[in-house]
């Protein structure tokens, strides 16, 4: 569900129930909430809740947010 969505607000929503109902987001899922960001904003705003839930970010994470800055660079 996730994956196919762009909208933050939306991703949010699937984050809070699934820890509402016991699932732990890990880095995955938040990696690829963050892929699917409509611009570095927002991808940011996904770092900070995952930090802030405990995740640690990976590689996949950074190389996510790298990518976000370099098409704002392009912009």
């Amino acid at each position: 569900i996730i994956v196919k969505t762009a909208n933050l607000a939306e991703a949010n929503t699937v984050l809070d129930r699934m820890i509402e109902e016991g699932i732990k987001p890990n880095e995955i899922t938040y990696s690829s909430i963050i892929v699917k960001t409509a611009n570095l904003a927002e991808a940011n705003t996904v770092l900070d809740r995952m930090v802030k839930e405990g995740i640690k970010p990976d590689e996949v994470t950074y190389s996510s947010i790298i990518v976000k800055t370099a098409n704002l660079a392009e912009a």
